[in-house]
């Protein structure tokens, strides 16, 4: 499953999130202006950050696998284990995709509450210890992440819809059975042509030998 995961070369898609990072960037930076992300930043347990940063992920992936029909439905054409097994990389794919992303947002974010929120404002807003400002900074852009992430980025479209599509291993498994269904539709209709062709030609030669008697 890891070397499906890995065929689909999931680092090739990287700029197609360039959408979502920029409203996840976008939401996370307006949330913060607010004061109760800071409240909850600092009241939040970590079990509780990882549970929101898990609802964020699979929120994503959920939106992505709904909106562009990355998820293999039964048919005639594929069969159960198959079909498992790609969907199955699909989902690891897009998780690592999103995490991936997820890391990138939590970098800009991060970069941007360093330099523009004074410290002191914890204390008035999130009542906050002061001895503890990297801490701080650190819980209120993992928060605000999740959030920007999870609010900014559902009903967005990634960018190159044939690029991510690419990237599914069943997708490129049925690009190629399509390529090999028309090259036997291909093959069939020149050996139809020719068995009339033969046909043809020995309908003449018939004809012409009637003729001579």
């Amino acid at each position: 499953m890891l070397g499906m995961t890995y065929a689909n070369q999931p680092w090739k898609a990287i700029g197609a999130f360039k959408k979502i990072i920029s409203l996840g960037f976008a939401t996370g930076t307006y949330v913060s202006i607010f004061s109760t992300p800071w409240q909850l930043s600092i009241d939040f347990s970590i079990l509780r950050f990882i549970i929101l940063m898990f609802i964020a992920v699979i929120g994503m992936v959920s939106w992505l696998i709904y909106s562009h029909h990355f998820w293999e439905k039964p048919s005639s054409k594929s069969q159960r284990k198959y079909r498992y097994a790609y969907n199955l990389t699909t989902l690891t794919t897009l998780i690592s995709l999103t995490v991936f992303n997820y890391i990138i947002l939590f970098l800009f974010l991060f970069i941007s509450v360093m330099l523009f929120v004074p410290d002191n404002l914890f204390q008035l807003w999130g009542k906050a210890d002061g001895e503890h400002s990297i801490t701080n900074y650190l819980r209120l852009t993992w928060f605000i992440t999740s959030v920007g992430l999870l609010a900014g980025a559902l009903g967005s479209v990634l960018e190159g819809d044939e690029k991510m599509k690419e990237l599914t291993y069943s997708s490129r498994q049925y690009a190629r059975s399509q390529k090999i269904d028309e090259q036997l539709e291909k093959e069939e209709a020149s050996s139809n042509y020719k068995e009339r062709e033969e046909q043809h030609e020995g309908q003449v030669q018939s004809h012409k030998e009637g003729s001579k008697q």
